[in-house]
C-alpha cells in the first residue's frame, strides 16, 4: 500500500477525512479508475496527565462496510476493421454467373509516432486472406484483434483465373490500404480508420476494382448470282 505524509495532533477528538482516487490528466487506456469514496475517521483521547493517543482509526466505504482498498479495473483495449471491395464492370454487359476472387497480403506495421515495428505477437488477425465476390457486388476483409495503434499495410489484387473468360480483362493492379489504429475518445477501444491513398474506405465507399468485358458480333453475308 501507499501512505500519506504524517499527521500531527495537538488535541484530542474526532478527525474525518475522505479519501478518493484522483483520476489523472492522461488516463492509462482501458483503465477504469475507481470512483469509492473511503471515509477515516480517527479519534485521539488524552489521558489525565495529557498526553495524546491514537485510540482508533477506522476506514469505511460508503455503505459502512470497513475496508480502505480502492480497485482499478484494466480491459485491454481492442479494436477490428472491414475492407469492403466492389467488382465493378464496364464494357459490354456481362451476364454470365464468373466470380472474381480477391488476394490480400498482410505488408508493414509501424507503431503510432515511430518507426518502430509492431511485433508478430501484438499483429492482428485476418480472418481470410481471400475473398470472392459476383459482379456488382461487395464483400469484406475482416481484420481483429488490434491491440497496438499504428499504421498498418495491407495490398489487395484481383487473382486472374487458370481459364479465364473470353473477352474479359482483368484488373490485375495492386492496390495498396492503410489502415491507421488509434485509441477512441474514451480509451476504452481501438478505432480504424481504412484508407487507399487519401480516400476513405467504407461500408459505403468501398474499394472498387473495375474488369472490362468486351465482345462483339459479326454476321457474315454472301450473295447469290446466277449467269
Amino acid at each position: 500500500g501507499r501512505y500519506f505524509g504524517t499527521i500531527t495532533y495537538t488535541k484530542d477528538g474526532e478527525y474525518v477525512y475522505v479519501i478518493t482516487e484522483d483520476t489523472p490528466d492522461n488516463p492509462t487506456p482501458g483503465m477504469t479508475y475507481s470512483e469509492e469514496e473511503v471515509t477515516l475517521s480517527v479519534e485521539v483521547e488524552k489521558a489525565e496527565d495529557g498526553t495524546l493517543s491514537i485510540k482508533s482509526a477506522t476506514y469505511k466505504y460508503a455503505d459502512d462496510t470497513e475496508g480502505n482498498t480502492f480497485t482499478n479495473e484494466y480491459t485491454k483495449p481492442e479494436g477490428s476493421a472491414s475492407i469492403p471491395v466492389e467488382k465493378a464492370m464496364t464494357g459490354n454487359t456481362y451476364s454470365g454467373s464468373e466470380t472474381f476472387i480477391f488476394d490480400l497480403t498482410v505488408g508493414a506495421a509501424t507503431k503510432k509516432g515511430s518507426d518502430e515495428a509492431v511485433a508478430a505477437a501484438d499483429m492482428p488477425t485476418v480472418s481470410s486472406t481471400s475473398v470472392t465476390v459476383a459482379k456488382d457486388a461487395t464483400e469484406s476483409f475482416s481484420i481483429t484483434n488490434y491491440t497496438v495503434p499504428g499504421t498498418y499495410t495491407y495490398t489487395i489484387k484481383e487473382r486472374k483465373p487458370t481459364q479465364a473468360t473470353p473477352g474479359m480483362y482483368y484488373d490485375e493492379t495492386e492496390r495498396t490500404v492503410t489502415i491507421e489504429v488509434d485509441y477512441a475518445a474514451d480509451g476504452k477501444t481501438l478505432v480504424a480508420t481504412v484508407k487507399e491513398g487519401t480516400t476513405e474506405i467504407t461500408d459505403d465507399d468501398p474499394l472498387v476494382i473495375t474488369n472490362k468485358y468486351s465482345k462483339i458480333t459479326y454476321t457474315p453475308e454472301a450473295e447469290k448470282s446466277v449467269s
